[in-house]
C-alpha cells in the first residue's frame, strides 16, 4: 500500500538527488576543495532525513484526520490503557 507521505518523500527525495547531482557536475568545485565530497555526502543524508521526516508528518496529519472523521482512535497516547 502506496501512503501519501512515503509518495511525497520519495518525491523530494528524487527531486533533491537530481539537483543536488546537478549542482555538483555543473557548479561545485569537488575537485579543488579538499573534503568537498564528504560535505556533498553528508548534505545527501541530511536531506534524505529530512523528506523522510516531512512524509512521516504528512501520514502522521492525515491518520489525525481519518481519527477525527470516523470518530475512532487509530493512535492512542502514551501511558493510556488498552
Amino acid at each position: 500500500m502506496i501512503t501519501a507521505g512515503g509518495f511525497v518523500a520519495t518525491v523530494l527525495m528524487l527531486l533533491f538527488s537530481v539537483a543536488l547531482n546537478l549542482y555538483v557536475d555543473k557548479i561545485g568545485r569537488c575537485d579543488q576543495v579538499y573534503g568537498q565530497p564528504v560535505v556533498v555526502l553528508m548534505l545527501w543524508l541530511y536531506v534524505t532525513g529530512l523528506t523522510m521526516l516531512i512524509g512521516t508528518e504528512i501520514n502522521a496529519v492525515l491518520a489525525r484526520m481519518a481519527e477525527e472523521r470516523k470518530g475512532v482512535e487509530f493512535v492512542q497516547e502514551e501511558g493510556q490503557p488498552n
